[in-house]
């Protein structure tokens, strides 16, 4: 790590002004989160499998599987993991699936 002078000095050396750095510090960021080396977490924050994701949009798109999807799936109670390995498959089809269609 490089050691400065002042807080003032970390806060310009990241393109911050001393008074956001320290309002970030006031909210309860470490120095790291408050000069953006760091993520913070929040309450939207997901770990999976060892790595943080702002949202579970961000997770989403690291994975590359629609949001809407990802979302929905969880409320169905399949565990993030599996939500995550069905990657695109259609796991329930709904009553419009090409079989029926292919029926008529």
């Amino acid at each position: 790590g490089v050691d400065f002078s002042s807080k003032a000095a970390a806060a310009e050396a990241y393109g911050l002004t001393p008074a956001v750095l320290l309002a970030r510090l006031a909210g309860g960021s470490t120095i790291e989160q408050a000069l953006g080396i760091e993520d913070k977490e929040t309450s939207r924050t997901i770990t999976y499998e060892g790595e943080m994701y702002n949202s579970l949009k961000d997770l989403a798109d690291k994975k590359g599987i629609s949001v809407g999807t990802l979302r929905s799936r969880v409320q169905s109670g399949l565990s993030l993991e599996e939500a995550i390995k069905a990657g695109n498959r259609i796991i329930n089809s709904g009553r419009y699936n090409l079989t029926i269609l292919q029926r008529a």
